[in-house]
């Protein structure tokens, strides 16, 4: 048999694959259910692969966030503090573009003409920023950790537009190199579903100040790529890039990170299987996906196994597939390696994401600059890990 077409259906679109096989070979095809269409699904409108905001993403290849800095609390209690000499190290390390978390829920305060921005936030933010654009490198604005916004949407959605009105007023004459990130991660409350009317009125409110600017969005579920189907954009708003974050394979990303739980989880090499079976710490025995995992950790080769570049190139895969066919260009926003995992697995990991997002041609943002998961090491002055990402 040289030959054997397997079609299929996502949201009415026909997706083909023609295997071939040899005479006689046995092949297995893995189907995966998708829960039917409902009859009131409206597709989004396709805007094609040539719009303004694929012309401003094409701009963007490699990026690194300002993390752990300006979405802290003002009490200094976490956090790393940004100046204009991190900017020119980022430029001269050869990224074209950097993402700034900003905590704006803790600096925006009612005003005579709607919400006023602190101008101790902005005395310290705007030299970083402007030094950056003047280094020829794109700034991706975003607010980061609205707590009261995830947890209780309805309550807070007005603060959350009517702060927006406020940093598009004080930008307005900014340089078109400067986005803005609507939104860090929706989650919790804050579906996708539920954040959809809310970004819809936030974007109404931005474009009677700045019609022209650069938006970034992100689908609920903190990014991830399984919700993009669920978004809905205004259909005439041909400048929104979408934006995602891969931190797959989780367990490995993340081992030693106390706020997910996993601060007894170490070890982890990348990629998988390891030469000695890994043992799960007892504090982490209860958990049935980390147990899943590393039975498939301690096991499987190559791309079976689920700490291998596969799960990296199915979530880009889907997001690729997404972009192309609605006419939103994709975005990875974060991705990184949390420090405890050893050093020549973090590289190797870099390198994967790096070579494949490239190779789709979509821009990455790292995450982070200079904490816990950082690219530039503060006590020597040297980067980490430049040739995983520019060599």
């Amino acid at each position: 048999m040289a030959g054997k077409t397997v079609a299929a259906t996502w949201h009415n679109r026909p997706l083909t694959q023609t295997l071939q096989v040899k005479a006689g070979q046995v092949v297995t095809l893995k189907l995966h259910a998708k829960a039917a269409t409902p009859p009131d699904f409206t597709p989004p409108k396709r805007l094609g692969n040539d719009t303004p905001a694929h012309r401003a993403s094409a701009r963007l290849k490699r990026g690194v966030n300002l993390g752990n800095g300006w979405e802290a609390p003002p009490d200094k209690s976490w956090g790393v503090h940004f100046t204009t000499a991190d900017v020119d190290r980022i430029a001269a390390e050869g990224f074209d573009h950097i993402r700034v978390p900003v905590a704006w829920h803790y600096y925006l305060k009612p005003g005579s003409n709607g919400m006023d921005i602190s101008p101790t936030l902005l005395a310290d933010l705007e030299p970083v920023l402007r030094r950056a654009l003047d280094k020829k490198l794109h700034v991706l604005l975003d607010w980061h950790h609205f707590d009261d916004l995830t947890t209780a949407p309805a309550d807070h959605s007005a603060r959350f537009i009517g702060g927006w009105e406020a940093i598009a007023r004080h930008f307005q004459a900014w340089p078109p190199g400067l986005f803005y990130e609507l939104l860090n991660e929706p989650n919790a409350a804050l579906t996708t579903e539920t954040v959809n009317p809310i970004y819809q009125k936030a974007i109404a409110a931005i474009r009677a100040i700045d019609p022209n600017r650069i938006l970034v969005v992100s689908p609920g579920h903190w990014g991830q790529v399984g919700e993009l189907d669920k978004l809905r954009l205004p259909d005439t708003d041909d400048r929104i890039i979408v934006t995602i974050h891969c931190y797959e394979p989780f367990p490995f990303t993340h081992q030693g990170a106390g706020w997910v739980g996993f601060q007894d989880l170490r070890g982890i090499i990348y990629p998988g299987p390891p030469d000695t079976p890994y043992q799960i710490p007892a504090a982490l025995r209860d958990n049935a996906g980390l147990r899943s995992f590393i039975d498939g950790y301690n096991t499987l080769p190559g791309e079976q196994n689920p700490c291998s570049a596969r799960c990296i190139s199915e979530t880009l895969d889907a997001a690729r597939t997404w972009s192309l066919y609605f006419g939103r260009p994709i975005h990875l926003g974060e991705f990184g390696s949390h420090f405890p995992a050893d050093h020549a697995s973090r590289a190797r990991y870099l390198r994967d994401v790096r070579t494949l997002t490239e190779t789709r041609n979509i821009p990455w943002t790292l995450w982070e600059w200079k904490a816990g998961f950082g690219y530039w090491n503060p006590q020597n002055n040297q980067a980490r890990f430049r040739n995983s990402l520019f060599e």
